[in-house]
């Protein structure tokens, strides 16, 4: 009897020991972040910047850091500093022992490798009287954008003085939209501006060379377009001609996609040439060929769908014309950049990963695309780039469900870690395994979605699901780390997570994404309940019982639709959380900022710019799938979380949702 005794006191704490603690919000958030890695000229280290921050102060610090990619050593670039964001490093080749980068806005540089860090080491650059929003720089140009006042021309004072005049008004005026964007209020005769920049060296002291130029001057436009970051510019490689993508600020900006895309030869400086032809879809991303004499940007097809398929065009500056690259793949290229002069390499979603993949162009008539292998077939990697000095080495941003973004290299087939920040903090805590699996779903068609068991798994228990549905609804749960909506977060509570992938969203091909324009509540709905009931029928350990839902933006209208819609013999959700979602689709058509949205997602598949008050028949597309017309049904109790910022869905959505 002592013996047994014993023995199931051992077992009990050999399981007691084994259980680590839950991963929980605030682990998440005390995670360090990279983002923009850059290699060294000579290809021997990878600088980064990597944002921490401190949960007892409430502050953090954005700082550089650098890792050899020999050693896989760890070093500080820059000091930390509570409050101090140093980003966006930048090599340029005329000034190889230096690292450029943002901190307040401006502009400035530190020795590479440095001599000590003891210290902030690093010198101002830029002291512009207004801020810069991101940067480039190649040899000795540096290109930036900024916010500027359109009738003040070159003149940075000017726009200054208007800046801090308009922080101090009570009031704005419009006569057009966007009157505010995503969470910011917009002032009208204002945008960012692209401008031209030249340095040198004086007394081994890097300094700026004459005034800053806007090759803009003139352009009532955003550029990069709002929201969008220095991948909507570009410099060529001799430094003779900028590309850049942008938005014009007309009267029909809040319900136009149509960003243009020009490019203008700094050697004559007359205005920028549009490349990008008549059409009125996106255009976006140029980048100049490593010979100059092509530049590739991105473009949809559909005006006013802002997640269409991204396809390659090619301007050829020698002969003024375009070529449009056919995809057979029937993906939407990510982020992109030119091998050689015919050779891109470039990311895309595919079945909840992003993949690598390269298009050789020399015939333009038939490209030939190729996947790059990876190890891994539930992770994502995006960001890849090579060494200047080795090309043999790829490096990239791996990420997933259980692993943060870190920097990667494929080195003879073989994949090495160079910089995962966060490793040692997560050994402390078990993350739970991503499963993918697929059903059959609406149209026949097959749909996937992924599958979180909860963490210290005991295959003799049951556990409360936690049902997780995107936002886009043309988005998808890829295989990436979140800040926000992280899986791991909830199965660290104890719940199974199943998040799918219904029909919208990207990744699964054009017609599958497509499926839910003017079917919001309809096959994607279907996709999503049959998803869970087939997650629930193969794994018993789910106790349907006990089932909770939970999204934001599109996720939050999936919400609101289930609340209405709550009836299921199978499944009953006890509770349901809504983060921003839509309860009216009228309210939302005259409240939200941009209009293209609704009055393509409310269109029939085969026209765009449709408005409620256009016929009967358009305003009953509004009204089908408002939450808002099943109120009658709601019951379930709802947790509503709506941010007063949110003017992509307005907090009036909450409210009504709360009233409803």
């Amino acid at each position: 009897m002592k013996i047994y005794l014993l023995s199931l006191f051992i077992i009990l704490f050999s399981q007691i020991v084994n259980q680590k603690e839950p991963f929980t919000a605030k682990d998440l958030q005390e995670m360090n972040r990279i983002s923009s890695p850059v290699l060294s000229p000579d290809g021997l280290y990878v600088i980064y910047s990597v944002k921490k921050w401190n949960s007892l102060t409430d502050k953090s610090y954005t700082n550089l850091q650098y890792s050899s990619i020999k050693t896989k050593e760890l070093f500080d670039l820059t000091p930390k500093m509570e409050g101090v964001i140093d980003s966006t490093p930048f090599f340029s080749s005329k000034f190889p022992d230096y690292v450029f980068f943002m901190r307040d806005g401006q502009i400035r540089y530190i020795q590479f490798p440095p001599t000590d860090i003891s210290k902030d080491n690093s010198v101002l650059l830029t002291n512009y009287p207004i801020s810069i929003n991101d940067f480039k720089i190649k040899k000795d140009v540096i290109i930036f954008s900024a916010d500027v006042y359109f009738n003040c021309g070159n003149d940075l004072t000017c726009s200054a003085e208007l800046i801090k005049k308009e922080e101090n008004e009570d009031y704005k005026v419009y006569d057009s939209l966007f009157a505010f964007h995503w969470d910011t209020w917009l002032v009208q005769g204002k945008g960012s501006h692209i401008f031209y920049q030249k340095i040198k060296l004086d007394n081994n002291i890097i300094v700026l060379d004459g005034e800053a130029n806007d090759i803009t001057k003139g352009m009532e436009i955003n550029c990069p377009p709002l929201f969008s970051d220095n991948s909507n510019y570009d410099i060529s490689n001799d430094v003779t001609k900028i590309a850049f993508s942008a938005h014009h600020r007309t009267h029909n900006e809040a319900w136009n996609t149509g960003w243009k895309t020009y490019y203008i030869d700094l050697t004559l400086m007359e205005k920028p040439i549009l490349i990008s032809g008549d059409k009125e879809a996106r255009t976006q991303s140029p980048q100049f060929s490593l010979d100059d004499t092509k530049i590739a940007f991105l473009s949809m097809n559909i005006p006013m769908l802002e997640a269409d398929n991204l396809h390659f065009e090619i301007y050829n500056i020698l002969t003024n014309k375009i070529d449009i690259i056919s995809n057979p793949l029937d993906i939407s290229v990510n982020e992109f950049n030119w091998i050689n002069s015919y050779t891109i390499r470039f990311t895309a979603e595919n079945i909840g990963q992003i993949k690598i993949y390269t298009v050789d162009i020399k015939d333009t008539t038939n490209p030939i695309f190729t996947q790059f292998n990876t190890n891994s077939k539930i992770h994502s990697y995006s960001l890849p780039f090579t060494a200047l000095k080795n090309k043999n080495v790829l490096l990239s941003i791996k990420a997933g469900y259980d692993y943060p973004d870190s920097i990667i290299s494929f080195e003879n087939g073989e994949e090495i870690e160079i910089a995962n920040l966060n490793k040692d903090k997560l050994n402390n805590f078990e993350l739970s395994k991503p499963e993918l699996f697929n059903f059959t779903g609406g149209y026949n068609d097959t749909v996937y979605g992924w599958l979180f068991k909860p963490t210290n798994f005991n295959k003799d228990k049951t556990y409360p699901v936690a049902l997780l549905i995107h936002g886009g609804p043309e988005s998808a749960w890829t295989s990436s780390w979140s800040y926000r909506w992280n899986p791991q977060l909830f199965a660290n509570q104890g719940y199974t997570v199943v998040a799918i992938n219904p029909h919208g969203s990207t990744g699964f091909g054009t017609e599958f994404r497509e499926a839910v324009r003017n079917d919001f509540g309809g096959v994607p709905y279907e996709d999503i309940i049959n998803g869970l009931k087939y997650a629930i029928n193969e794994n018993k350990y789910m106790d349907r019982n006990r089932i909770c839902a939970a999204g934001g933006s599109y996720g939050g209208y999936m919400i609101n639709w289930i609340e209405g819609h709550n009836v299921d013999d199978f499944i009953k959700f006890k509770c349901l959380v809504n983060h921003d979602g839509d309860f009216s689709g009228i309210a939302q058509f005259y409240g939200t900022d941009e209009l293209w949205y609704e009055m393509t997602e409310y269109c029939p598949k085969d026209k765009t710019g449709c408005k409620p008050y256009e016929s009967k028949s358009i305003r009953e597309g509004f009204e089908k799938f408002s939450p808002e017309k099943f109120v009658q049904n709601w019951k379930t109790p709802m947790m509503v979380i709506h941010g007063g910022n949110d003017y992509r869905v307005p907090v009036t959505e909450g409210l009504s949702t709360f009233t409803g």
